[in-house]
C-alpha cells in the first residue's frame, strides 16, 4: 500500500484492524494497571488511617487511665480530709467537755455549743464557708442596689 493510495486493500485493512485491536488491548491493560495502583494507594491510605486511629486510641486509653487514677487520688484525699475534720470536731467537743468538767469557765460565760460541736449533729448552713460567702455576696449586692436607688 502506498501513502498516496486512498483505498487500502483487504490485507492492509486487516493489518490495520489488527494493530488497532492490539492498541486497544494495550490501553485496556494500562487502564487496569492504573486502577490497580489507585486501589493499592487507597489500601495504603486506609492502613495509615487505621494505624493513626490505633495510636489515638492508645493515647486516649493512657489519658483515661491517668484521669481515673487522679480521680481516685482526689477521692482518697477527700476521704482523708473528712476523717481529719471529724477528728478535729471530736477533739474540740472533748476539749470543751473537759474544760466544762474542770470548771475552768463559769457556765454563764461559756458560749452555746454550735451544731458542729454537738456530738452526732450535722453541720448547719452557718458552719459552711461557701454559704457564708454567698450570704456576704447577696448582702453586698442588695446594699449596692439600695444605694443606687437612693442616689439615682
Amino acid at each position: 500500500m502506498s501513502q498516496d493510495d486512498p483505498h487500502p486493500t483487504g490485507a492492509d485493512a486487516e493489518a490495520e484492524r489488527s494493530r488497532a485491536e492490539a492498541r486497544a488491548a494495550e490501553l485496556r491493560s494500562e487502564l487496569a494497571e492504573t486502577d490497580a495502583r489507585r486501589t493499592e494507594e487507597q489500601v495504603t491510605e486506609a492502613h495509615g488511617a487505621v494505624e493513626d486511629a490505633q495510636q489515638t486510641e492508645e493515647k486516649l486509653t493512657r489519658r483515661e487511665r491517668k484521669e481515673r487514677e487522679a480521680a481516685q487520688a482526689a477521692e482518697a484525699d477527700a476521704q482523708r480530709a473528712r476523717e481529719r475534720a471529724e477528728e478535729a470536731a471530736r477533739a474540740r467537743v472533748e476539749a470543751s467537755r473537759g474544760a466544762a468538767a474542770a470548771g475552768s469557765r463559769p457556765a454563764a460565760s461559756r458560749p452555746a455549743a454550735t451544731p458542729s460541736e454537738t456530738p452526732g449533729a450535722e453541720p448547719g448552713l452557718a458552719d459552711r464557708p461557701e454559704v457564708l460567702l454567698g450570704g456576704a455576696f447577696v448582702g453586698t449586692f442588695l446594699f449596692a442596689r439600695i444605694l443606687k436607688r437612693l442616689f439615682d
